[in-house]
């Protein structure tokens, strides 16, 4: 870059800074950081706790002021709906002007301030004991939380807005883990919710080493933070120390085990059966995330057992009859019986089921005897083809069974779909044509049948 070029960039961010004050203080503070005075930050922590805890607990959500509430839609609102949005706006206008200062701090270039003022904040959500007698926000405790958390994402998305001094930075993460020794250490659970800022203050190699040292020095549980302790050593770098570290937390957290089985799935298939089968005996709650993923790296052949004891769990729960068509290709017949008649009180997958091993006959039956529910066009399908004259009379008893004994648009709806399916079947159209007119000439006159019946093109 020739002299000119630099003189110009420097005239530019001269120009740059003089405009934009906030950026301004945030250069001074990245220029003087080695001039920086660093006192100790256990006080303001303490203080801006209290004072927002002070805040919270002043509010009076079990009699609240009904003038200032404003509905958030129109229309009528249950009562117990417009108290639970005035508690939730209350304690929303205390927690976006504790949010508003932080973020004021961030552009400052008092970044290290505005993080332990979010730290201060969540603590004050912890212990909050709010006036609201009647529940109003429910789970208050949860209430609060979710709504931290969201707030997190809003800092986190700032802090990509802004230069932190290192010095800033270093002192913030110190400061918190010496707050968490002091004030927290019993609960496993405190540093989890901060695992998507300290991930987010983690980029570099140079971060994730000094925090990765801290941890060891702070003597900071790694099952704690499980996704923070193995991003690290992916941040430097650092395979062998990854996934030994993975190895370790791999049933403390869903991500770390995703992402170790992401990697064994690519690498070494003994290590990807070994940590699966872990993992699924583990039963921590992971099954819903990784077990389509562990049953699509599964060796049929080479692991039998376990893929069938997966592919039984991903059937079950997805009601997948793409799934059953794998299933029943490992299970014998016994097997394959009961797991067919375990899912009856399911009345689409056990007829789609049933239609995988052509037993229409079964179908047609089953469909008899349960004519009166929600999805019989979803059974009724799965015959219409074997058994065409027993799917029409089925589907013309329930429309004139029902208009019998029902009225109104869903009902008429209902029968319009009936009356498609039945002009579907081959060989039916004559009949079909029959039992529409005699529907348009029903007596007494049913003018919003004819309507809907005009609607759907059904003449």
């Amino acid at each position: 870059m020739n002299s000119s070029e630099t003189e110009k960039k420097l005239e530019f961010f001269h120009l740059l800074l003089e405009r934009n004050p906030d950026l301004e203080k945030q250069y001074e503070a990245f220029a003087n950081e080695a001039d920086e005075r660093y006192d100790d930050l256990f006080p303001y922590i303490q203080s801006e706790t209290e004072e927002l805890l002070a805040e919270l607990q002043s509010l009076n959500i079990s009699d609240p002021d009904w003038e200032d509430y404003t509905p958030r839609h129109s229309g009528y609102i249950e009562e117990w709906e417009a108290q639970m949005h005035i508690a939730e706006d209350l304690v929303m206008d205390v927690l976006d002007g504790h949010k508003t200062g932080i973020n004021a701090m961030l552009s400052k270039g008092k970044a290290n301030l505005g993080l332990l003022s979010f730290v201060a904040g969540f603590d004050a959500c912890l212990n909050a004991d709010l006036q609201d007698e009647y529940d109003t926000l429910g789970d208050a405790q949860f209430f609060l939380t979710e709504s931290m958390r969201e707030i997190q994402s809003d800092v986190i998305r700032a802090l990509n807005s802004v230069v932190v001094p290192n010095r800033q930075m270093d002192q913030f993460l110190e400061t918190f883990f010496s707050h968490f020794k002091t004030n927290h250490e019993k609960s496993e659970d405190y540093l989890r919710f901060f695992e998507p800022l300290l991930l987010a203050l983690s980029g570099n190699k140079e971060r994730a080493a000094y925090l990765n040292q801290l941890l060891d020095e702070k003597q900071i549980p790694r099952r704690y933070i499980p996704k923070v302790a193995t991003e690290l050593y992916k941040i430097s770098e650092n395979k062998e120390k990854w996934r030994e570290e993975a190895e370790s937390l791999v049933a403390e957290d869903v991500t770390v085990a995703r992402n170790l089985l992401e990697e064994y799935s690519q690498t070494s298939y003994p290590d990807f059966i070994r940590v699966a089968q872990k993992l699924w005996h583990n039963n921590r709650g992971f099954k819903p995330v990784l077990a389509h993923f562990i049953l699509d790296n599964t060796d049929r052949e080479k692991s039998p057992e376990f893929y069938k004891r997966v592919l039984l769990w991903v059937t079950t729960n997805a009601r997948s009859v793409s799934k059953y068509k794998l299933l029943r290709e490992v299970l014998n017949e016994e097997e394959k019986e009961a797991f067919i008649h375990k899912h009856k009180n399911d009345p689409v997958f056990f007829t789609r089921m049933l239609k995988q091993e052509q037993r229409y006959g079964e179908i047609l039956q089953f469909v008899r005897q349960n004519r009166d529910s929600w999805h019989l066009n979803n059974m009724v399908s799965t015959i219409l083809e074997p058994f065409p004259a027993e799917s029409f009379t089925i589907l013309e008893q329930k429309i004139l069974t029902t208009l019998e004994t029902e009225r109104g648009r869903r009902v008429y709806r209902n029968i319009v779909e009936w009356l498609q399916m039945a002009g579907s079947i081959k060989g039916f159209e004559v009949q079909t044509r029959q039992l529409i007119k005699l529907l348009y000439n029903w007596k007494p006159a049913l003018p919003a049948l004819k309507d809907e019946l005009r609607k759907a093109g059904v003449r």
